[in-house]
């Protein structure tokens, strides 16, 4: 099976509470404070498309680090499921894990990896998380195939060099 990068594309629309997250990274909680990792560097997450069929996509540190750049409270919307909007649920805490900002002890997630900390205040979705109905987060934003953007740069360079190519063979 094929793997690609992607990069970002515009915003993140939303982060949602999931019963199969694709990283299949557990939720860990502590009281109404809820940690989970988004994204981990280079982890492969298996998609189906109709160009390339079944394949997994990727994304690197740096890729990650650009998607969160504009990330702030008030951008962000939360959902169960990718469909029923939560009420109630504040990002308290995103970041990259580092040597010096680590996970959790219980979540088990590769140095760069992307984690939120949420604040539940929603009982039921909090009840549904403690009773593993929800068991991880997954992301709701845009990709691009790094592969496309070069596909699209190299057929732009030979473009380019037509045009200068019949622009020197009009003046000789």
């Amino acid at each position: 099976m094929k793997d690609y990068e992607v990069i970002p594309d515009g915003p993140i629309s939303a982060i949602s509470i999931v019963k199969s997250p694709a990283n299949r990274l557990p939720l860990v909680c502590s009281g109404d404070l809820v940690t989970g990792c988004i994204l981990e560097p280079f982890e492969k997450i298996l998609r189906v498309t109709k160009p390339r069929g079944f394949h997994n996509v990727f994304l690197t540190e740096e890729s990650i680090r650009q998607l969160i750049g504009d990330l702030s409270q008030s951008s962000i919307e939360f959902n169960a499921e990718h469909s029923k909007e939560l009420k109630g649920i504040k990002l308290v805490e995103s970041y990259i894990t580092t040597d010096k900002k680590l996970p959790p002890d219980n979540l088990d997630v590769k140095l760069g990896s992307w984690l939120v900390t949420l604040k539940i205040e929603d009982v039921e979705t909090l009840e549904r998380i403690k009773k593993g109905l929800l068991k991880g987060l997954s992301l709701e934003a845009e990709f691009i195939y790094k592969e496309d953007i070069n596909e699209v740069n190299d057929l732009y360079k030979i473009l380019k060099n037509i045009n200068k190519y019949a622009k020197s063979e009009r003046i000789a």
